[in-house]
């Protein structure tokens, strides 16, 4: 029964023919849902079913894949993006942290400055800036009022993001935006880890590459690779994230 329902109202739509990348994503996020809630019953697809899961998946996550993505219209990866965000992005349901090794850099180096000598140890960093999604779950934990998650301050101050309310009605998968330090560090000792120090996200911006001006390198890009620059700092973060070229780890929270 579960297996013609799959097939018939979303895998069956997604693999129409004329069906779009964002109506593909849509049905990504929806089938994730579902499994996910089915997980309780040991729900399992039939094998044919999980392979056209699996192959409508691939397909979609190509929007984020860094060197086949160019070759998809940014409208629509934004647009398939934004799905993903309002039925259930399967990447926020992953380890998305990546491991810095650690070492010694040039700390504010660039074309005129050598910058300061730092050494960093190793750390766990997030790939992706913390998503609406991800801080719904310490919001609905009741993080807001539980002291211990507060030892940098801030305790009983706030009750939630600014403008939170229309920040859920958004794709979830971008990122949370209108919280103060005392807020994000909140956050982050609720999830066991901490903001990172000004050093590390730097080291790990750098991704080894000493001097480097923005994510790809040194070259300034002016047509393909070069970032939009949008009216609001959420759209701004957003399309960032989305059409970066190089795989550099992003910082934790910011």
């Amino acid at each position: 029964m579960l297996d013609r329902i799959f097939a018939s109202q979303r895998l069956d739509r997604a693999e129409a023919p004329g069906a779009d990348l964002t109506e593909k994503a849509r049905g990504v996020g929806l089938m994730g849902l579902l499994l996910r809630d089915l997980e309780a019953w040991n729900y399992a697809m039939a094998d044919e079913m999980a392979a056209r899961y699996k192959a409508l998946q691939q397909d979609v996550m190509a929007i984020f894949d860094a060197e086949r993505a160019y070759g998809i219209p940014f409208g629509v990866r934004l647009d398939a993006a934004n799905a993903l965000g309002l039925t259930g992005d399967p990447r926020l349901e992953q380890d998305n942290f990546v491991r810095i090794e650690g070492g010694t850099f040039w700390m504010g180096a660039d074309d005129e400055n050598r910058g300061r000598k730092e050494t960093v140890e190793p750390f766990l960093i997030g790939r992706y800036l913390v998503t609406v999604a991800e801080y719904q779950r310490f919001v609905e934990a009741t993080g807001y009022s539980i002291e211990d998650y507060w030892k940098a301050g801030g305790f009983g101050e706030f009750t939630e993001p600014d403008e939170w309310a229309a920040q859920l009605e958004e794709p979830k998968n971008r990122p949370a935006t209108g919280v103060s330090w005392y807020e994000a560090s909140a956050y982050c000792r609720w999830n066991q880890g901490r903001l990172p120090k000004e050093k590390e996200w730097e080291f790990a911006a750098r991704a080894n590459r000493e001097g480097v001006k923005y994510p790809w390198g040194t070259t300034n890009r002016t047509s393909g690779w070069r970032i939009m620059i949008m009216k609001t700092r959420l759209e701004s973060r957003l399309r960032l994230d989305f059409i970066r070229p190089g795989r550099r780890p992003q910082v934790f929270m910011t």
